[in-house]
């Protein structure tokens, strides 16, 4: 981890209309922001990668014309460093709203947004955050939990000298278990933040993935499981060697 501190609070857009991007970030810079642009969720996993790169607060369309949209891009900066995030989108729903801010987003709003309100939630959420002190992922896109590795870009779950590939979505369900490692995770969080919807009373589509993540777990290690508990919560927790004596 290393820390950084800056006299000016860097911005950083991710969004794929430059138009629109290079409004927002004249603007910010106009309100005594330092502002930068990045296109695509890619670019924004590799420049948090680079030594000399900080970000004090990330603004992030939820349109991306990527394989990851906003949402995707969120859940992963939040699960593997502790910098602010704003989502917007033209998306008035209430569903969309919800579900970015279960992936992680401190702040949701639409587009069109209104400047001066944008800039005093900015300020709002890096209050909040106390982001004067930015720590940083050395490695964003790997998040490690007691020793196992989830390579998000390649989508390579590691433990020891083994690893194995997983699907998107099991992808997606690993990156929120293994940032609250130990923590339980509920049925709706886990459903809103990778489907982007209310979860129907009856779905058992959480139930599920969870069932596949654990194939993949079994087929790594038989050192990790994914445990459930009252109320439909899952959280991921590693077998020490009574619990697997006594199994």
């Amino acid at each position: 981890m290393k820390t950084v501190q800056a006299q000016k609070k860097r911005i950083v857009i991710v969004d794929d209309d430059q138009i629109f991007a290079t409004v927002l970030q004249l603007s910010l810079k106009k309100a005594g922001f330092d502002a930068s642009i990045i296109s695509t969720p890619k670019d924004a996993l590799q420049f948090l990668q680079q030594t000399e790169s900080y970000a004090s607060l990330f603004i992030i369309d939820f349109d991306l014309e990527d394989s990851q949209n906003g949402r995707d891009l969120c859940r992963i900066i939040k699960a593997t460093t502790n910098i602010p995030i704003i989502l917007l989108s033209g998306d008035t729903s209430e569903d969309t709203a919800t579900s970015c801010l279960y992936a992680g987003a401190d702040y949701y709003s639409t587009k069109p947004y209104r400047l001066q309100e944008l800039i005093a939630q900015i300020h709002v959420v890096l209050r909040s955050s106390q982001a004067v002190r930015e720590q940083i992922s050395e490695q964003p896109g790997l998040i490690e939990s007691a020793g196992m590795t989830l390579d998000v870009n390649t989508r390579i779950l590691s433990y020891e000298n083994r690893q194995v590939s997983i699907s998107e979505r099991e992808c997606a369900v690993l990156t929120l278990l293994m940032a609250k490692f130990g923590q339980e995770n509920s049925r709706d969080t886990i459903y809103y933040s990778i489907f982007g919807k209310e979860m129907h009373p009856l779905s058992r589509s959480i139930d599920n993935l969870i069932a596949r993540v654990r194939k993949r777990l079994a087929e790594l290690t038989s050192d990790f499981i994914v445990l459930p508990s009252r109320g439909g919560n899952y959280r991921m927790a590693k077998v020490d060697t009574a619990q697997r004596s006594c199994a």
